[in-house]
């Protein structure tokens, strides 16, 4: 990292890396004044503290926009790097190097090394050649929905097509010019064995930040730079699919992404070391952290472990090689059955009709349906865990019982959760003064899966037992409809 930052300073960077950089940011300023019209409370309220507490800009977002592409498309690169040097120059680095262990860290006498060597080496300026690419892939031909229905409790429709792939539509300019896509195939995890489950998400990682269709990642990245596109793999306990979203202009790029994220993956060995290193670095982290820790316990506790693991153990990272995480993505995104596509933003209809069919259509059939099955239920099950040194300890409660999901028992959960958590942390703050900080919430899973509610308390590791009496009582309480008028009225002035 020093050497290449010494590199920058001897030679500066290229017309090319300008280029590309003002192209980014342009296309970002192009879409500030959108963006503003669609602005939500939460944002305004942002723009505001950081405008009193750090003096930012607050005037209209088109006069901001004006200002700052005419700055962009003023910039020359000498200029550019002169300002780079003098940043570079203006004083000494500080480095610091964070680890889970002084094993990891490693000794500063040789980082201290590795600074003194890179400020003495001689760079030579670095030959562009990675091969620009002007298109993600060519469109395919579209095929013709086999089927094709108004949705029943929102306006749009739904296609159905060969493959047994659906995707459906819903109209919504809450935000301007935008489209949001999530996709959902069953499967998931629970469809791996134990050593492969574990390391799934790592392995869907590896392929995310990897490039696709044949490119590779810079070239990827480098054509993605100056447009409003992202999409992502994700696999689930029982499920796999995609998740993005993308400005009305740019949703074709995502439904390529898509195509050749299930068609023509990719791990490359360097994104591959990244993922795994991370994994590495939460594992170390759970064995000291007790509230991730007992997360973890949770986790593995109503699931089962194994391939529904929160976290690989460092012996199953050991024996994952980048052709391994590539298997086990394709095991689970190469022929995606029941896989069900959901678009919903300000965009054309005729639009989403044909990257259906461009996109979606035509993804290679599955060759027969997956039907996963989740292990449990596994009764009470109480979990204690040493670890970690800070002087904290973490309680957890996860409870599951039958409800359906209906809009006046999730109105229900929201009261409840309100009532949860003013009435149970102050007892425990106030009354008992044994916790550092916690949170509970009520809330429907999976459809047809019922309702859960989960406490997390940090405390006094020395006081687990009193937390765990004064959260037990406090839940016994409310349920028996032991509530305060005053408790009452204030939980429904939070969900009013």
């Amino acid at each position: 990292l020093m050497t290449e930052l010494r590199g920058t300073l001897l030679n500066g960077f290229t017309q090319r890396e300008l280029d590309q950089a003002v192209d980014a940011l342009v296309g970002f300023e192009e879409r500030r004044p959108t963006e503003a019209e669609t602005a939500q409370d939460d944002d305004l309220a942002d723009r505001l503290v950081e405008a009193f507490l750090s003096g930012t800009d607050l005037r209209p977002a088109d006069d901001l926009a004006r200002e700052n592409i005419s700055f962009l498309e003023g910039l020359e690169l000498a200029e550019v790097n002169e300002h780079w040097r003098w940043v570079l120059t203006s004083s000494a680095p500080i480095v610091l190097v964070v680890g889970p262990d002084e094993g990891r860290v490693g000794d500063a006498s040789n980082h201290l090394a590795a600074v003194e060597r890179a400020a003495a080496a001689a760079v030579d300026a670095v030959d562009d050649d990675v091969v620009e690419i002007d298109a993600l892939m060519a469109a395919p031909s579209p095929v013709t929905e086999s089927a094709r229905k108004d949705l029943d409790r929102s306006p749009g429709f739904e296609l159905e097509f060969e493959n047994g792939m659906r995707v459906l539509f819903s109209p919504s300019d809450i935000e301007e010019e935008q489209v949001l896509v999530v996709t959902e195939s069953p499967g998931g995890r629970a469809m791996l064995d134990a050593d492969d489950g574990a390391v799934a998400p790592v392995a869907v990682d590896a392929v995310n930040s990897s490039g696709l269709g044949g490119h590779s990642a810079v070239q990827i990245r480098r054509f993605l730079a100056d447009e409003d596109v992202g999409l992502a793999a994700y696999v689930a306990d029982a499920s796999e699919g995609f998740s993005g979203g993308a400005a009305a202009d740019d949703l074709e790029l995502l439904f390529q992404l898509m195509y050749l994220a299930a068609v023509e993956p990719a791990v490359e060995p360097v994104q591959f070391a990244q993922q795994v290193e991370a994994s590495r670095d939460l594992v170390t982290e759970v064995e000291l952290d007790p509230g991730l820790a007992a997360d973890v316990l949770v986790n593995d506790s109503r699931t089962g472990g194994g391939a529904l693991a929160a976290a690989p153990t460092l012996a199953q990272l050991d024996g994952l090689d980048a052709n391994r995480a590539l298997a086990i993505y394709q095991d689970r995104f190469d022929r995606l059955d029941d896989h069900v596509v959901v678009v919903v933003g300000d965009v054309d209809v005729d639009l989403v009709v044909d990257l259906a069919r461009r996109y979606v259509g035509t993804l290679p059939a599955a060759t027969a349906l997956e039907r996963p099955s989740l292990p449990g239920p596994f009764g009470v099950v109480e979990r204690e865990e040493v670890v970690g040194s800070t002087g904290v300890g973490a309680y957890r409660l996860w409870i599951t019982g039958e409800a359906d999901e209906t809009i006046a028992n999730r109105v229900l959960a929201e009261l409840a959760t309100s009532l949860v958590n003013d009435r149970g942390f102050s007892v425990l703050r106030e009354e008992l003064g044994a916790t550092y900080g916690g949170q509970a919430f009520i809330e429907f899973e999976e459809p047809g899966d019922g309702v859960e509610l989960y406490v997390a308390v940090d405390g006094d590791p020395e006081r687990l037992d009193e937390i765990d009496e004064a959260v037990s009582e406090e839940l016994a309480g409310l349920a028996a409809g032991d509530i305060a008028a005053d408790d009452l009225a204030e939980a429904r002035a939070v969900l009013a």
